[in-house]
């Protein structure tokens, strides 16, 4: 976000920079998934160089999240004069992310334990699947740790963004919370 010319309000222009920021952060992630959960042996002093490096990948999920909290927070601040801003702000987010992530938990949930009857861990994990419709996977890692079926594990920080888009706004709106978003972008 950029100052406008002329004026204070914030302005949600596009910042390259920010596509840079998140090309980088997807890169570390990957390269940490490689390393870490791709099963890379650490045999000579290279690969452990390469391994030292990549383990704190970890970070780049947690840029995601800074970074989208950023734009949000931008594209709310420049809306809220508009008619009904938040109610079209979440529709977009409701029409851009539910349909593929509703059409994979039907496919895992309700296809695949008919057709992978053998695969133990899969059946296991439809006994899971109410955190999953519900945006709550990061709260059942949080109680249980992760489950065995980890193709999924990735679906945490669905979660902890669906929870931010429903809970941001309104608390940005409340006195109390009008007070400490200046603590927010502080930290």
């Amino acid at each position: 976000m950029a100052a406008q010319s002329g004026g204070s309000r914030l302005s949600s222009q596009h910042i390259p920079a920010l596509d840079g920021i998140r090309g980088i952060a997807i890169l570390v992630v990957m390269m940490h998934h490689f390393t870490v959960y791709g099963g890379m042996a650490s045999t000579n002093a290279l690969d452990r160089a390469f391994r030292t490096l990549t383990l704190p990948g970890w970070v780049g999920v947690d840029l995601f999240f800074v970074l989208s909290g950023f734009l949000i927070t931008g594209i709310l601040y420049d809306a809220k004069e508009k008619r009904h801003y938040f109610r079209t702000f979440y529709m977009r987010r409701v029409l851009h992310i539910f349909p593929l992530y509703y059409v994979v938990l039907v496919i895992v949930f309700l296809i695949a334990p008919r057709l992978f009857t053998a695969d133990a861990a899969l059946q296991s994990f439809t006994g899971e699947q109410w955190w999953y419709w519900t945006y709550l996977s990061n709260v059942s890692t949080a109680l249980s740790g992760w489950h065995e079926y980890l193709a999924f594990g990735h679906f945490w920080s669905l979660a902890v963004e669906e929870q931010f888009y429903l809970l941001w706004r309104p608390w940005r709106s409340s006195s109390w919370g009008e007070r400490r978003s200046c603590v927010c972008l502080s930290c």
